[in-house]
């Protein structure tokens, strides 16, 4: 497991403070829903200061397992329309 959390989310302090946070969630999930061989970084936002610690075990444990979970494909929108009216014509050359 890998922690992280950037300068934007508060002073070193706040930060320590989500690392441990996490730290001490990980110890406390059950580790046989992560998946072995995998790596796992944790990315702290400011909310995991003041979230409930339960309510962030619960988000963990969701998280870990949807982490490999198949995604459904979405489908794909043409960029012919947006591509036509933001870049010119390359078949007119001006003269100079």
């Amino acid at each position: 497991m890998g922690y992280t959390v950037t300068k934007k989310t508060g002073n070193s302090v706040e930060r320590s403070r989500i690392k441990r946070r996490l730290r001490a969630a990980v110890a406390s999930l059950d580790l046989d829903i992560a998946q072995t061989g995998a790596d796992y970084v944790l990315v702290g936002r400011r909310a995991a200061l003041s979230q409930p610690f339960e309510e962030l075990l619960k988000d963990l444990r969701g998280s870990v397992r949807n982490a490999f979970k198949p995604r459904k494909s979405r489908p794909i929108q043409s960029k012919s329309n947006s591509l036509a009216k933001s870049n010119p014509p390359y078949d007119k050359v001006q003269a100079d």
